[in-house]
């Protein structure tokens, strides 16, 4: 008898235990979504360093920009352009730097890191949105970056 009621504190309070962690995740996947023109990105977000990153290949086309990979060193990076514009900018895999048009501006963070296991180029949300002229609102709940609206502004 004693031995039935001890499994079944244990089963329950593992029950308690499982549903709290499941209750704090909300049971949806922690990394934040990424909008743009009220649509999500097929990536989700990753919160490092402080910064938003998501793949820059697909950031780069849901901004309807021209977006080049180089994957090897010396020029390791991604080369975004709005034609349109004249806009561009390079990030550099690693630098707290990156190249906006002629000039080069230093930022607290890498503008581009490679995801282990699949070498994806990944781009903060906001340096790049912002650069081509997009504003970018984050929003929080529970500390935590949840969802990142990226609105582009109008084409001219």
């Amino acid at each position: 008898m004693r031995r039935a009621i001890r499994l079944i504190g244990w089963l329950v309070g593992g029950l308690v235990l499982a549903g709290g962690i499941l209750g704090l995740a909300g049971g949806r996947d922690p990394r934040p979504a990424v909008l743009v023109e009220g649509k999500a990105l097929p990536a989700r977000g990753e919160v490092r360093y402080g910064q938003v990153y998501v793949d820059a290949l697909i950031l780069g086309r849901a901004l309807d920009l021209r977006t080049v990979y180089f994957p090897d060193r010396p020029l390791r990076g991604v080369w975004l352009q709005d034609p349109r514009r004249g806009i561009f900018v390079h990030l550099h895999t690693g630098e707290r730097d990156c190249h906006v048009g002629s000039e080069t501006v230093r930022t607290g963070f890498p503008t581009l890191y490679l995801r282990r296991g699949t070498n994806t180029p990944m781009a903060p949300v906001r340096l790049v949105a912002e650069v081509f002229g997009a504003e970018v609102r984050e929003w929080r709940w529970a500390g935590l970056v949840r969802e990142v609206v990226v609105t582009p502004r109008p084409r001219s």
